[in-house]
C-alpha cells in the first residue's frame, strides 16, 4: 500500500476520465474524476496515518460523515 507523498502524487497526477477510487483505510476513500478530488472520511490521525492532513493540497472537497469518538 502506498503512503505519504507517493500516494498523494498518485492521486493528484492520475488521469481519471472516469471516476477512480483509492481506499485510505477504515471507512476512508479518495475519489477522483477528471480534475476533481474528494476525500471521504479520511482517518488521518493516530500513530501511523497514510499521510499527514497538512500534506493534502489538491482536495476539491473533504467530507466527514461522523465525528471521531
Amino acid at each position: 500500500m502506498k503512503r505519504g507523498r507517493e500516494l498523494l502524487d498518485e492521486i493528484e497526477l492520475s488521469d481519471c476520465p472516469t471516476p477512480a477510487l483509492w481506499w485510505l483505510g477504515d471507512a476512508g476513500f479518495a475519489v477522483k474524476h477528471r480534475q476533481a478530488i474528494c476525500y471521504i472520511d479520511p482517518y488521518l490521525t493516530g500513530r501511523d496515518p497514510l499521510f499527514w492532513p497538512g500534506d493534502v493540497r489538491h482536495a476539491s472537497l473533504i467530507l466527514c460523515t461522523h465525528a471521531q469518538s
